[in-house]
């Protein structure tokens, strides 16, 4: 590291890898971190508090606002850090690297199948953290102001609006269909 494998897939996103920092231990990822957050699909019998998602986001930005800025390293002012620890694809996190957590975050899923891939739970995680920085508490959509049709009223729809622009000339009547299809999938909303 740096790997230009790593720069290729961040989509953007190179000035995060700038940033990152890389260490040969847990223990030197974890070296001043005052809360750390350790997510699994298993609730083992370790005796830890177990999270949510939503609120593990909301105990990591309580901690990075509440905690005092001490000096890092060469003098310079450092807020606390958190850490999330992710587990490895196959089995998760070791019970030796949950006994370094402070809460247990556990993000429900099917019980016949709870475990979510390191891709999808780090979305998950990373996008409650956002949302938890911006402020937002009620993610609830508001109602349309307008009411639904069913399909049989969306097909007179696209009808009407099929005759209407052969009428009009706006349609080319020996190829109708590339630009109906077109305007389906618009107002299908796809």
């Amino acid at each position: 590291y740096p790997h230009a494998e790593a720069t290729a897939r961040a989509c953007g996103a190179d000035d995060l890898l700038q940033h990152a920092r890389v260490h040969d231990s847990l223990d030197g990822a974890l070296q001043g971190c005052r809360l750390v957050l350790g997510t699994s699909a298993r609730l083992r019998s370790l005796a830890l508090p177990v999270i949510d998602a939503r609120r593990a986001a909301g105990q990591a930005l309580a901690e990075v606002a509440g905690g005092e800025r001490g000096a890092g390293e060469g003098g310079q002012d450092a807020a606390p850090d958190v850490a999330v620890l992710f587990g490895r694809e196959r089995y998760g996190l070791t019970n030796e690297e949950m006994q370094r957590c402070h809460f247990l975050v556990n993000i429900p899923a099917n019980p016949e199948y709870s475990s979510l891939n390191i891709a999808q739970a780090v979305q998950i995680i990373a996008y409650e953290l956002r949302a938890a920085a911006l402020g937002i508490t009620d993610i609830s959509v508001d109602p349309p102001d307008w009411k639904p049709v069913d399909g049989v009223e969306m097909e007179r729809f696209f009808e009407h609006l099929e005759r209407t622009l052969l009428e009009s000339k706006f349609l080319n009547p020996k190829q109708p269909t590339l630009l109906m299809a077109r305007l389906r999938r618009r107002y299908n909303g796809a």
